[in-house]
């Protein structure tokens, strides 16, 4: 248990914040709310050294062989001198540069159980042999923490895939000015990902230069594109939706309650996953709240670019719920319902 108390952490000259305060947690809570203050600590309790190598195990600071002149190798520096700042900036990202391949390239070792394969970019079914770079169990660990930052709660929660289960981490820099240091209102946001997530077909990187619209941080800028791209080339290769599938359904209709709320007013709970069946014969619209519902729900879809497919079918029933039908059309996704009740 890591303690983020007050929410924030002075350490010599720099003070490091959070977000919010978010109290006591475990590690796989510091990577879901991507906490600055635990990474912090447990940072300054590791050797800095051993920090560095991890990293060079997974690939940072040389060039991940895929053949094209021009790899950048990153910058992956050695102190002679750790300070506690630079030791705190190193582990969550600042003080070291990699490229998006090389963070692919990471991504996809933890995908495969802490073991890298040679890459390349021509599509062949000869695959080179692997080797391990980090502990299997250890990888699998940190992929299932992973998979808790895309849920209700977790700094990448626009990172879920619509039928798919996934594990990411949301990433966001400063700028470097031309005239030395960051600049104070430039950003890179990252989204680096795998789905699904316990037989993993695709790692997407996906890097935001200079986000202008929708915000900045990685869960805003490059969360949902990963969710679309990632879930758009899986139905591509044909894989099937995994078992996990429930889960996000039930978060995309925990969005899909809390735009109700605030578009139609009373209180909107979810109270799980619908049969077919039960959605079968709509009742009569007793409360008139049909057409306000399915307004927000058409505002919903358009604003988050198509992520929640499907018809958006309202359907209210004689017991005060609403039934919420998203999904897709015959051969793809089936449809799933959300059950959620209304009081106004």
């Amino acid at each position: 248990q890591i303690d983020t108390n007050p929410g924030f952490l002075k350490v010599d000259y720099k003070t490091f914040e959070d977000h919010s305060n978010y109290g006591t947690l475990d590690i796989a809570g510091v990577l879901k709310k991507s906490s600055n203050v635990g990474t912090t600590k447990i940072a300054l309790e590791l050797e800095p050294d051993a920090i560095r190598g991890l990293y060079q195990r997974f690939g940072f600071g040389r060039p991940v062989g895929i053949g094209l002149p021009g790899e950048t190798p990153g910058n992956l520096p050695a102190h002679r001198r750790w300070d506690d700042v630079t030791r705190a900036n190193y582990a969550f990202g600042y003080g070291l540069q990699v490229s998006a391949l090389q963070l692919a390239n990471a991504y996809l070792m933890l995908a495969n159980h802490g073991r890298e394969l040679p890459l390349s970019l021509l599509k062949t079914d000869v695959i080179g042999e692997s080797h391990p770079v980090a502990d299997g169990s250890a990888s699998d660990a940190i992929r299932g923490m992973l998979a808790g930052v895309v849920q209700e709660g977790g700094t990448g929660r626009r990172g879920r895939l619509d039928g798919y289960s996934s594990a990411g981490k949301t990433g966001t820099v400063h700028k470097t000015a031309a005239s030395g240091g960051y600049h104070s209102d430039r950003y890179i946001s990252v989204f680096a990902g795998m789905a699904p997530v316990e037989q993993s077909r695709i790692v997407t990187v996906v890097v935001v230069d200079d986000p202008r619209a929708g915000g900045y941080y990685g869960g805003e800028a490059a969360a949902p594109v990963f969710a679309d791209v990632t879930a758009t080339a899986l139905r591509l290769l044909q894989v099937p939706p995994d078992a996990q599938a429930p889960a996000n359904q039930l978060g995309i209709a925990e969005e899909i309650a809390d735009h109700l709320r605030r578009s139609i007013g009373g209180n909107v709970e979810v109270l799980g996953l619908a049969p077919e069946k039960e959605i079968a014969n709509p009742a009569a619209d007793q409360e008139g709240l049909m057409p306000r519902a399915q307004q927000a729900i058409e505002h919903l879809h358009s604003a988050t670019a198509n992520r929640l497919a499907g018809d958006g079918v309202i359907l209210p029933g004689h017991d005060g719920r609403l039934r919420i039908r998203k999904g897709r059309g015959p051969g793809e996704i089936a449809c799933v319902a959300f059950v959620i009740r209304h009081r106004a």
